[in-house]
């Protein structure tokens, strides 16, 4: 049993590799071997579902073998289609070889078409989802390839998880392995909006989908929080606010705190940060803004920005509260 299990953990931490940037390095042998591995643990699991005590033991064996790799998880069902979702999840993955692409479509001299068909119409529908995101986000951003395959990967991740059980520590410990993986790429941020609002699986049983398991994770991280609201673009922040009424709340209180960083100049006679980490004067105007767009947000800005100017004193005076000058930097 102890072989079976490093062979689980084996198995757990290639599904991983196969999501990543490392089979960028892979060569079509590589693959060979891969696909050999995921066809052991396929065997694997013919041989010990029907024995409960056995397949319980697995199964704890593989949730501990995602924890010891990030959070990466592989439920013991899909042991038994393990090579089609190998072949999937590479065929998915942007950083492929080209050489290996061919390999896995038995272009390469080897009969892995067969194994291969049955997943790319699941394939063909995923690079047209990204391609219809792209579509939809072009009027907010040109968002890069990159970043839109990694948030629907992202997205994939989650929405598996939280058909688990534990479902909640699970999603939160991907994000946080995939935050720490990171290592302050400001990418990072665009990566989590496009999972947010990428077209995604129903989520759990319990409603919780990966667009709800992503904020929670924003909310209880407060510097993640902040470097979402100051490296996604607003127009996008905004879509994200359209679906989470915390998460709106959130970003005005983020924004209320952004205004108070400001000082105004009167030699440049404009507002300027009192620090590095405040956001300029334009920029907070250009996110409210972006708010005020939006019809069904609208109202509430409005109300929010009202409520800010009179706790400040009402002034209507350039220079002596930010709200004031907000308000006569939009558009009436």
């Amino acid at each position: 049993m102890e072989a079976v299990s490093g062979d689980l953990k084996a198995v757990v931490h290639l599904m991983a590799v196969a999501q990543s940037d490392c089979v960028s390095c892979w060569e079509p042998r590589a693959a060979r071997r891969a696909l050999k591995w995921a066809r052991h643990c396929e065997r694997l699991h013919a041989q010990f579902h029907s024995d409960p005590g056995v397949r319980r033991v697995l199964e704890e064996q593989l949730v501990k073998a995602g924890e010891g790799l990030g959070g990466w998880t592989l439920t013991f069902p899909e042991l038994a289609r393990c090579e089609g979702l190998l072949i999937r999840s590479l065929l998915r993955n942007p950083a492929l070889p080209p050489s290996v692409t061919k390999e896995l479509l038995g272009a390469g001299g080897c009969a892995h078409v067969h194994s291969a068909l049955p997943y790319l119409e699941d394939v063909i529908k995923y690079r047209a989802a990204t391609e219809l995101l792209s579509h939809l986000l072009e009027s907010a951003m040109p968002m890069d390839p990159w970043i839109q395959t990694q948030g629907q990967m992202v997205r994939g991740r989650l929405d598996s998880i939280l058909l688990q059980g534990d479902s909640e520590r699970l999603s939160r410990d991907l994000l946080d392995s995939i935050m720490q993986d990171s290592a302050g790429d400001p990418r990072f941020p665009l990566v989590l909006a496009a999972a947010a609002l990428s077209p995604g699986g129903g989520g759990s049983s319990g409603g919780r989908d990966a667009t709800g398991a992503i904020l929670d994770w924003l909310l209880g991280n407060r510097s993640q929080l902040l470097s979402f609201c100051r490296n996604v673009p607003s127009a996008l922040l905004v879509d994200v606010a359209q679906r989470s009424s915390v998460f709106r709340e959130a970003y005005y209180c983020i924004l209320e705190d952004w205004g108070r960083s400001l000082r105004y100049d009167l030699h440049e006679a404009h507002w300027l940060p009192k620090s590095n980490s405040a956001v300029p004067f334009d920029a907070l105007v250009g996110h409210f803004r972006a708010l005020l767009d939006s019809p069904s947000l609208r109202e509430r800005t409005e109300n929010v920005l009202r409520e800010m100017k009179a706790a400040d004193g009402d002034f209507d005076v350039a220079g002596l509260s930010v709200w004031s000058d907000v308000f006569g930097g939009l558009p009436n």
